[in-house]
């Protein structure tokens, strides 16, 4: 199973995932589910000092334990994970990819862009369950007009992105939740009523996704207010940017201080979410050979016009046919394991709707 986050620099994406792996670590009496750090190579049973060195790892970088925010992501990574249920009963692994926020920004500015990382982007999109967009909701509450929200929350690049692989590749089955972060630091009116103005705006800024999702029936979507530190843990101090050097950058430096102890808020729902419409697609969906799958790749490299030149490096790697072979293999593995878990679907659902807005 595989989950891919995008958001811009700043937007929270890291430090979501160390807070989610947090809520959900192996012995909380408190969720059923947890989310366990593993080795990237697990085909072999691992250590006990293996295991605890992944684990420590991983955590020590989370805000509970470290007492600062994890550092960002400089570079694209791809963190794998394991999701039990009610301890040592295994559910699937997860391969969770942060992808760097600077990709985003730098995606039609070919003197900046890294064409490496812009063929794991698409490849990656594919091969998804879940892509899990994450934007500040501050930016979405700090600004008054639609098109500067959507420029500086990196709302208009993932409409346009999302926009495309939906035109390119219609077919491929697909989750998104839009996560709205740093949900603490917004004024107490849009709190209000479960974040029900907050939620609004995030739906307006996203409203091409939100199309998306409600147009082509084999996509499913949803919006979610997400805290990590919890109200009144953090001071955030807001400056004004006298030296900007463009008026494209965002006007302001936002400062926070973590001042209490950690209390998560809505974290664990992104997983029940990607799990259980992961679930429910696999279950209602009917089975792809991989010859189908392969030939559908092919045929979006062949006709996605402007994909062609961004992938034209391409040459004299593996085909796309090989590509496509060992993806769709891959994918099945997938469902074979998960759909060993049906049980659960209506337990993740039911958790889901508690929290997540869902694009019906």
């Amino acid at each position: 199973m595989k989950i891919t986050m995008l958001g811009y620099s700043g937007s929270g994406k890291t430090t979501l995932m160390h807070g989610m792996a947090s809520t959900l670590a192996p012995g909380n009496a408190d969720h059923d589910y947890a989310l366990i750090p593993r080795l990237k190579n697990d085909d072999e049973l691992a250590s006990f000092n293996e295991e605890v060195d992944v684990l420590v790892d991983f955590m020590e970088n989370t805000v509970e334990h470290a007492g600062y925010w994890p550092l960002g992501t400089n570079k694209t990574t791809v963190y794998p994970f394991a999701i039990e249920y009610l301890t040592n009963h295994k559910i699937t692994n997860i391969e969770w990819v942060d992808f760097r926020g600077g990709l985003l920004s730098h995606i039609f500015k070919p003197a900046h862009r890294d064409e490496k990382e812009l063929e794991a982007l698409f490849f990656h999109l594919i091969e998804s369950n879940v892509v899990v967009i994450v934007a500040d909701a501050y930016h979405l509450t700090h600004f008054t007009r639609i098109d500067e929200i959507r420029h500086f929350s990196g709302a208009k690049i993932i409409n346009l992105i999302m926009n495309r692989f939906d035109r390119i590749y219609p077919n491929r089955k697909l989750n998104i939740l839009i996560v709205l972060t740093k949900a603490d630091s917004v004024d107490s009116c849009w709190k209000e009523e479960d974040y029900k103005q907050l939620l609004d705006k995030g739906m307006e800024v996203f409203d091409p996704v939100v199309k998306l999702c409600r147009n082509n029936s084999n996509w499913n979507g949803g919006i979610l207010p997400v805290s990590v530190i919890g109200e009144e843990n953090v001071e955030r101090k807001i400056t004004p940017k006298t030296d900007s050097d463009s008026p494209m950058d965002i006007p302001f430096l936002a400062e926070d201080k973590i001042i209490g102890l950690p209390q998560p808020f809505n974290t664990e729902y992104v997983l029940y979410f990607c799990l259980g419409f992961s679930l429910l697609q696999m279950k209602n969906a009917a089975k792809e050979s991989i010859s189908d799958y392969q030939k559908t790749i092919e045929q979006v490299l062949q006709d996605a016009g402007t994909l062609n030149s961004i992938w034209s490096f391409l040459r004299g790697r593996p085909s796309a046919a090989e590509i496509a072979r060992k993806s769709s293999e891959k994918k099945k593995r997938d469902e074979e394991s998960l759909l060993k878990f049906e049980s659960h679907i209506d337990t993740l659902m039911d958790y889901t709707r508690k929290r997540v807005r869902l694009f019906a």
